[in-house]
């Protein structure tokens, strides 16, 4: 789990361990983000207070303590907000090297497991069969994201009502919606030819009958297309079916109403998981310092999607999936708290989105019907 990323702190040059039982409860379990979040509060205010009274500076075990459970807590807030989707459809891997340092460029076949098989083997000496690195002639620019948050004096000293949590909260959403970007921005924005486009069916009898056509239709297509790394088609791989929607369209396709014989879609297709997308926008807030676009996908258009074992379909290169660092500014400036966190991360779809219109990719794009 990700979380175990944050056990261990690099503070001035030094790895701190961080105590575990911060982190976990007594039968090995993390520890839910509320708990979390209090201990983190706690720790943050006895930081400050030691800031403050230059006789107690922290530690460096206590600002490591709080770098990891900031960290914990944000992603184990993100885990429990809806819109969090992609971890469980991409693929991940981590790009840091043993130093810490890593390049912005990254080759990808150095980020995927090696192949090989089992082969006949004498066991007189003879070498036995290897593993090779996969070739792909490829590079991901892995980019960094930041984002901080600076209190003041004023809100510090005459804001009784205010919690740190809620930054905390504010920062997990920012991060999902960086994650959920990454991955709908060049879905949205690719050209799909008729190859990866399904349109909605006409013939259906009634509305739940064409959804039904529709989506053979589409799955149909999806099976044909050729992966290329393996030139291999898709039907005859192994891997996970997503339909995403609309959560609009989500309600439409979850009822039980399908065929006098199949109640619903999930019955219909048994092997496809079908995910609701909720349309997340943060413009608008903050006399419009918040320029964020809006991302989702529009209801009546859904994307049925594969994902096979293979990591480079649909790979997110992970050298910092979420960081963390707190400081405190000048006294001119009221020696007031600033924290920020830190993603440097990329997504490779190279071979996930459809390039040409030949019949390739991982991915269909479904125009459902329209509710009569």
């Amino acid at each position: 789990m990700k979380y175990y990323n944050a056990l261990n702190q690099k503070v001035n040059g030094a790895i701190v361990k961080i105590n575990p039982t911060v982190i976990f409860d007594e039968g090995g379990q993390v520890l839910k983000h509320e708990v979390i979040a209090n201990r983190g509060q706690e720790l943050g205010e006895e930081i400050i207070h030691k800031i403050k009274n230059d006789a107690l500076p922290p530690s460096s075990t206590d600002l490591a303590d709080l770098q990891a459970l900031s960290v914990i807590d944000a992603e184990l807030q993100a885990d429990d907000m809806p819109e969090n989707f992609t971890d469980k459809i991409v693929h991940t891997a981590d790009a840091r090297a043993a130093g810490g340092a890593v390049t912005s460029k990254v080759i990808i076949q150095e980020m995927l497991d090696p192949v090989g098989i089992f082969q006949n083997w004498d066991g007189t000496n003879d070498r036995v069969p290897l593993m090779y690195q996969p070739y792909l002639d490829d590079t991901l620019d892995i980019k960094m994201r930041a984002l901080g948050w600076k209190d003041t004096k004023i809100n510090e000293l005459a804001n009784p009502l205010f919690d740190f949590a809620r930054v905390t909260r504010a920062a997990a959403r920012a991060y999902v919606y960086d994650k959920n970007a990454e991955l709908l921005n060049p879905i949205n924005g690719a050209t799909y030819g008729s190859a990866n486009k399904q349109a909605a069916d006409t013939t259906g009898s009634n509305y739940f009958d064409k959804i039904f056509n529709t989506l053979v239709a589409a799955r149909g297509k999806l099976g044909k297309l050729t992966y290329k790394p393996t030139n291999n088609i898709v039907s005859n791989m192994g891997g996970k079916f997503f339909l995403l929607a609309n959560p609009v369209d989500v309600w439409t396709l979850t009822q039980r109403n399908i065929t006098s014989y199949i109640t619903s879609v999930r019955e219909a297709f048994p092997d496809i998981e079908i995910v609701p997308v909720y349309t997340q926008s943060l413009s608008g807030y903050g006399k419009d310092k918040i320029k964020g676009e809006s991302i989702g996908i529009t209801a009546g258009t859904a994307y049925l999607i594969f994902v096979p074992t293979a990591q480079e379909s649909l790979l997110r290169v992970e050298a910092v999936d979420l960081d963390y660092e707190s400081g405190f500014g000048s006294v001119l400036t009221g020696k007031t708290r600033e924290d920020a966190w830190f993603r440097y991360t990329g997504l490779f779809t190279k071979y996930f989105l459809p390039a040409d219109n030949s019949g390739n990719g991982l991915i269909i794009q479904v125009t459902l019907p329209a509710l009569s």
